[in-house]
């Protein structure tokens, strides 16, 4: 029997670096969508909906697509690395975020403002060990006699969130908080994703040294080493305020300086999930050796990696029943704005926390008010996890919007070309809504 494993699963988000695609609505205060990252920024209007909008991006702090794979004559990408890292032990992780905004609704009352609203969210990161990509693709020839760290780390969840918001305005300071009800619909959570594969020199057999340990509610089915599948985790209301419940937060605060210059400081989705609808758990802990076994028949121009009967009888799993808990990927953002005529520049630092790493970047935009229509540009500059390319990584976005009467339009989107050239750019994504306000 031969099992085998999709490249494309393991690529499937691979444009991925903490996105400040939502800098740009910064300037626009007063509306409703700059509070789902400026919970601070009061509502200006008496009335104001939101009509259904969308948030997504994909990220990754290594290396691109095209950096980590080839194409073959039937154009299909395998895993082939433009050259061996020199360490073998750094990780990169590949992030991916999609938010369904279904409705928003705000009350201007004086000082005050009423928030409420609904989004269907999920998010989804893999991390990897350098190591693993050049095992995946050249075999073991790069570090016989050593033992490197090759477990992968992959944690995905998705969930439905409801909040009641309040805004207070002191002066020239506001402040903003939102209280979050979630009731989570999948959840795949690598709570221990530790696996050392050791190759002796003197025979070249094996090892394998695990502690691995996966949860998951309603994603994972798993039935064997050699039959394990992920349900791709749609938009539903399934366990909706019966199960997998969870609580969080927003919080945020925007001082005007005077008339041009403003700031904002927020904490965003800071809570949890605990998981109570068929938790299970998957585990493997214990030391695995291979004799008799050659890596390199399994690697090459292919767009699977076959595993051998053998590995899957001497790897032990078990499975079990257990309630557990997942934190939500929060954000830290301190901005500013400042203001001239019809230009507005703003700037932003942002730290978020993706499934136990903390990621930061640094953006600039500028944005031109022509009449009701506005456009803006930003680029930003994040650490870059590529054990080839080290330094610094950027990306270059853009911003157009509109405000006719009472509707208001955007479209936004950090790493624009990323959303033409995935298998190029490092991440991409995309911000659109509509609201209506009077």
């Amino acid at each position: 029997m031969v099992s085998r494993f999709p490249l494309y699963c393991l690529l499937v988000c691979c444009v991925f670096t903490v996105s400040a695609q939502d800098l740009l609505l910064f300037q626009k205060s007063g509306l409703l969508a700059p509070t789902r990252s400026y919970p601070g920024a009061m509502i200006q209007k008496k009335v104001n909906l939101s009509l259904p909008g969308i948030q997504g991006l994909a990220m990754t702090d290594g290396p691109t697509i095209n950096q980590l794979t080839k194409t073959n004559q039937d154009e299909e990408r395998y895993l082939a690395l433009e050259q061996t890292p020199k360490s073998l032990t750094s990780y990169s992780n590949i992030y991916g975020e999609l938010d369904i905004h279904t409705v928003d609704a705000g009350i201007r009352l004086g000082s005050y403002g009423l928030l409420a609203g609904h989004a269907f969210r999920r998010q989804g990161n893999i991390r990897y060990a350098h190591g693993l990509a050049v095992l995946a693709s050249q075999g073991n020839s790069a570090f016989i006699g050593q033992a490197i760290e090759i477990g992968p780390k992959i944690d995905v969840q998705a969930y439905n969130e409801f909040y009641l918001g309040l805004q207070k305005t002191f002066g020239k300071l506001s402040m903003g908080f939102r209280a979050k009800l979630l009731y989570g619909t999948a959840s795949l959570y690598t709570e221990r994703s530790s696996i050392t594969f050791t190759t002796h020199p003197e025979n070249y057999a094996f090892e394998l040294k695990n502690d691995y340990l996966v949860r998951s509610s309603g994603l994972l089915r798993y039935y064997g080493l050699d039959s394990i599948t992920v349900a791709r985790p749609g938009f539903t209301f399934d366990n909706l305020f019966f199960n997998n419940a969870g609580i969080g937060m927003d919080l945020g605060l925007v001082y005007a300086v005077n008339d041009r210059f403003t700031m904002a400081l927020s904490a965003l989705d800071v809570g949890k999930i605990n998981w109570d609808f068929f938790p299970r758990e998957y585990k493997s802990k214990g030391t695995f050796s291979f004799e008799g076994l050659d890596l390199a028949q399994y690697i090459g121009d292919t767009t699977s990696i076959q595993v051998d009967d053998t590995l899957l009888q001497i790897v032990d799993v078990e499975s079990g029943q257990k309630a557990y808990s997942t934190a939500l990927p929060t954000r830290f953002i301190l901005a500013a704005s400042y203001q001239s005529g019809p230009w507005t520049l703003n700037g932003q630092w942002c730290m978020r926390h993706i499934f136990g790493d903390w990621m930061h970047a640094l953006a600039v935009a500028g944005l031109r008010q022509m009449g009701p229509i506005a456009v803006g540009i930003q680029c930003s500059a994040s650490k870059n996890q590529n054990p080839t390319r080290p330094g610094l990584a950027g990306s270059f976005g853009g911003l157009v919007s509109f405000n006719i009467g009472p509707v208001y339009g955007f479209l936004s989107s950090d790493g624009l070309p990323g959303l033409f050239q995935p298998a190029a750019y490092r991440r991409a994504s995309l911000n659109a809504g509509c609201s209506i306000q009077f």
